[in-house]
């Protein structure tokens, strides 16, 4: 069973958190060189400092991002930027937010202090594989500034939306904070009343949990947590490291998103991919289709709609090659994924997703023909118009258009114990870091 409990959370403090805009952050992982230099001069107490600090010239072991992220994570709470909150609450978190074509949606959770379990094993289930790069990063991190500085994001299943009414009661009044960010409206209320906070804690007791995003961060706190009962000598009661700062939303909930992450081919690690080449290189398994008139940016729409429809009854994607022309694939009702991708340690539910199709079948495909085999290089974009801009500027040779993983498959993949190929989902909004920060040293 899924354990969780309030905590006090450290949260700017005023006149600040009127400027929450120009305070809060993207979570690290999608924080590029550019948007770090933005941020860094948007405020110069944008939370960036802290999650992602950047690197400076004479860095050495020691005296490097992470002691500094750490020293002004300590100034600022000295001299009263943060502010602890003096009652454990869970902290009702909504976005409010609008996709291309649609009306403005809500997604309500809450963040709460959550018992670490192992993935294999245990209420918590994970569906990505991790890389050891970022792993490595955020242990740093958490070991110098000994914080919970951007939540994991987890759903639960409750399709009676039991949780969902108790959540609702906590934001009949005035929220504590409002912000817009690039058009995402964020709130936030704090949920104290004891016989509430019993209820959903027993209620997510009886459910399972399953990581949504932020894999490499609940492995940091895991390997967090190893360290520091090693160095206790093994502590008997719980401690602080032995939780982590989730944020948990109901997957039957209003305003669960999954975008796309669409492939490219990179002009230095792939030739030209044809129209030619996919049409003898894959209707043993796919109908191959053209689709006509696709060749500016501005009919991206045009994608996606032909795109979601084929989607319907199957695995698809569409194919742009190096000739300006676009390609529907569909996958044919006799081609069976366990007799395309032979002999791999993969459960049949994941061999039929459409990203492992892509990867494991059209991709390696298409790689035998190049002197490096499969090892060629994909690069990722969720927009379909920077997809068709980078093949026509040639800095992509060719790109593969994809459907999102729908959540049901995600939480079946997780439920299975198994793992999903790198950037198979991509949940949006991002859930915003730098409004509730979960210190991991005891009470003082």
């Amino acid at each position: 069973m899924a354990k969780i409990e309030p905590f006090c959370a450290w949260r700017y403090a005023p006149p600040l958190e009127a400027e929450l805009d120009r305070l809060l952050t993207p979570p690290y992982d999608v924080i590029s060189p550019a948007l770090q230099e933005a941020l860094y001069a948007r405020h110069p107490k944008n939370f960036c400092r802290i999650d992602f600090a950047r690197e400076e010239p004479g860095d050495r072991e020691g005296h490097d991002k992470y002691g500094r992220a750490a020293a002004t994570w300590e100034s600022w709470r000295r001299e009263g930027t943060f502010r602890r909150d003096e009652r454990p609450a869970f902290y009702v978190y909504e976005q409010e937010f609008a996709l291309a074509g649609k009306p403005r949606r809500r997604r309500r959770g809450f963040f709460c202090a959550v018992a670490l379990e192992s993935l294999r094993q245990g209420e918590i289930r994970g569906h990505e594989r991790t890389l050891e790069g970022p792993k490595a990063d955020r242990l740093r991190l958490t070991r110098a500034t000994q914080c919970n500085l951007s939540p994991i994001f987890a759903l639960y299943e409750d399709v009676e939306r039991l949780i969902d009414g108790r959540l609702h009661e906590a934001t009949t009044g005035a929220p504590l904070m409002a912000t817009t960010i690039d058009d995402v409206t964020h709130r936030l209320w704090t949920l104290t009343e004891a016989s509430a906070l019993a209820d959903v804690i027993q209620a997510i007791r009886q459910r399972r949990l399953f990581i949504a995003d932020g894999h490499h961060r609940y492995e940091t706190a895991l390997a967090y947590q190893e360290e520091r009962r090693r160095e206790q000598g093994g502590v008997a009661s719980p401690q602080p490291f032995d939780s982590t700062l989730m944020f948990l939303c109901n997957a039957h909930g209003e305003g669960v998103e999954i975008l796309p992450t669409h492939r490219l081919l990179p002009a230095d690690g792939w030739p030209r991919l044809k129209a030619g080449g996919l049409e003898s290189g894959l209707t043993d398994a796919f109908d191959v289709t053209e689709l006509d008139g696709v060749r500016e940016e501005g009919e991206a729409g045009l994608l996606a709609t032909a795109l979601e429809q084929a989607g319907r009854s199957g695995p698809a994607f569409i194919a742009l090659t190096s000739d300006g022309s676009a390609r529907l694939l569909r996958l044919r009702p006799s081609a069976e994924p366990d007799r395309l991708i032979p002999g791999r340690d993969l459960p049949p539910e994941v061999k039929r997703l459409d990203v492992t199709l892509l990867h494991e079948f059209i991709l390696k495909r298409l790689a035998a023909e190049r002197p490096q085999g499969e090892s060629a290089p994909v690069d990722y974009v969720h927009e379909i118009a920077e997809a068709i801009g980078a093949v026509r500027s040639g800095r992509a040779t060719g790109a593969f258009l994809l459907n999102p993983t729908p959540t049901a498959q995600v939480i079946e993949i997780a439920n299975l114990g198994a793992r999903m190929p790198p950037k198979s989902t991509y949940f949006y909004p991002k859930i915003i870091t730098g409004l509730v920060v979960r210190d991991l040293r005891p009470s003082d």
